[in-house]
């Protein structure tokens, strides 16, 4: 039984706009990033994306365990919130995690969780937007009004 650990995130330049995701996956000790960009997107998409390739990367993992900065992400896989738009994702995730035991597990953003900050950090320059510290110190954005700790829940 394989155990694989992934970190994903997703950003966007303008919201459509240039978007770029990247999961960062943890394994036996080793660490692998799959990334990529899309040039008309929104951040949402680019969320559910990073989730789609990171699993489609860990497709040998029967268990795995993602964190995601995204709220959307993580309560539509385990509290059944309703899938309004991007069906074609939602779609793809479900068939990616059908048979798998994944535990979807809720991090703040930008609160230095390293898998969270490399995945974002990644994600970033690929949506060709600047790093980190140069967005905080150009535009800092309001915290979420999500609680600590955010939801998980395993899915077989």
């Amino acid at each position: 039984m394989s155990r694989i650990t992934i970190f994903t995130d997703g950003a966007c330049k303008g919201n459509p706009g240039r978007g770029g995701w990247a999961a960062v996956l943890y394994e036996n000790g080793s660490q692998r990033v799959v990334s990529g960009h899309d040039p008309w997107t929104t951040n949402n998409r680019m969320e559910m994306l990073a989730a789609i390739r990171g699993l489609e990367a860990a497709s040998g993992a029967d268990q795995v365990v993602i964190y995601t900065d995204s709220a959307l992400v993580v309560n539509t896989m385990t509290k059944g919130w309703k899938r309004n738009k991007n069906q074609d994702l939602w779609d793809d995730l479900d068939r990616l995690a059908a048979g798998r035991e994944i535990t979807w597990k809720w991090v703040r953003g930008h609160n230095g969780t390293p898998g969270n900050e490399l995945a974002d950090s990644i994600a970033s320059r690929e949506a060709g937007l600047p790093p980190a510290l140069e967005r905080q110190q150009a535009a800092p954005h309001p915290s979420k009004s999500i609680p600590p700790g955010g939801s998980n829940r395993k899915q077989k």
